[in-house]
């Protein structure tokens, strides 16, 4: 297996665990959103917090046919590049929003004309509901 290049070392910070829903959706079912983002929360703190083994042996039925100690040497590879592969928080950066759209843009699923201000899109309410959530009481 060769490297050529870590996207996320390349890119930076890029907001890719994030849920989208239109904004009627959200309106008629917030606490199911609500309940949604608590999950992504806490899956984001199993992340942090487990060994490279473990999140390998919990992604291994996903990829058939790759070994496990590839699997491992990509948890290592991710964790070892100083990039934000993952994000840790359910709140979104607001340079990682726009640095989302701008790759949209280059891959040709946004227009130029159609990037969004991040209060127009991003519901902080509910990402900050989340990660108290994972505070213990």
């Amino acid at each position: 297996m060769h490297v050529l290049a870590s996207i996320g070392k390349e890119l930076g910070r890029v907001e890719n665990t994030v849920f989208f829903a239109k904004k009627s959706w959200f309106e008629k079912n917030r606490d199911q959103a609500q309940k949604l983002t608590a999950a992504i929360a806490k899956a984001q703190a199993w992340m942090k917090a487990a060994s490279d083994e473990r999140i390998a042996g919990a992604i291994a039925p996903y990829f058939p046919g790759l070994p496990m100690d590839i699997h491992v040497a990509i948890m290592k590879r991710y964790r070892g590049t100083g990039a934000p592969v993952w994000s840790e928080s359910t709140l979104v950066d607001r340079g990682g929003l726009a640095k989302l759209q701008e790759v949209m843009i280059a891959g040709g699923v946004l227009a130029p004309d159609k990037i969004v201000a991040y209060e127009a899109i991003v519901a902080s309410d509910v990402a900050l509901k989340a990660q108290r959530s994972l505070t213990p009481k």
